[in-house]
């Protein structure tokens, strides 16, 4: 979505004009997807981020996979493993709660295995006491 501001003058005291103009909608978006299965391997972005002290981390499956995903902190020490196992197809959620750590920078990496392929994906999180 694009939100465009137009002004008469040199500040925004006297907007005229909000246009909005809709954008693509991706297929894990799109209503007529929204029961379906995913296309593609994903670890999505936490929300919310910065957290305090849970936040959801999603991620999409085109097909079933052993998935691996574990929370490292800044200087690569293991955290938490949050997931090892085999998930069918789909859009999964997991909380992580970080009640016992300190405020800081977390990544999460999550590996998918399924026959022939393999996906590695990391994602910075902060942790906002």
């Amino acid at each position: 979505m694009t939100i465009r501001f137009a002004a008469t003058g040199n500040d925004f005291g006297n907007l005229d004009e909000i246009t909005i103009a809709p954008g693509a909608i991706t297929d894990v978006e799109s209503e007529d997807n929204k029961n379906k299965i995913p296309t593609e391997f994903q670890l999505y972005q936490n929300y919310p981020n910065p957290f305090n002290p849970q936040t959801m981390i999603s991620f999409a499956l085109p097909e079933a996979a052993n998935i691996s995903i574990n929370i490292y902190d800044i200087n690569g020490r293991l955290i938490s493993e949050l997931v090892n196992g085999n998930y069918q197809a789909g859009v999964h959620k997991i909380i992580f709660d970080g009640v016992n750590l300190a405020s800081g920078v977390y990544f999460v990496h999550a590996g998918m295995l399924s026959p022939g392929k393999q996906k590695i994906f990391t994602k910075k999180i902060v942790l906002l006491k």
